[in-house]
């Protein structure tokens, strides 16, 4: 595991176009996307 997965999680990785978002936009936005739907249950599974 690593790379990518991980770093969603606490900011884009550099050079990704990615604009400044308030938290909860960008909860929402993973939650429409079914990689971050998956990230979502990964983190919950962790909690």
């Amino acid at each position: 595991m690593g790379g990518a997965g991980e770093s969603i999680s606490l900011a884009a990785p550099e050079g990704m176009d990615f604009p400044a978002l308030a938290p909860e936009d960008i909860l929402q936005t993973i939650r429409r996307s079914p990689s971050g739907r998956y990230l979502m249950e990964q983190r919950a599974a962790l909690a």
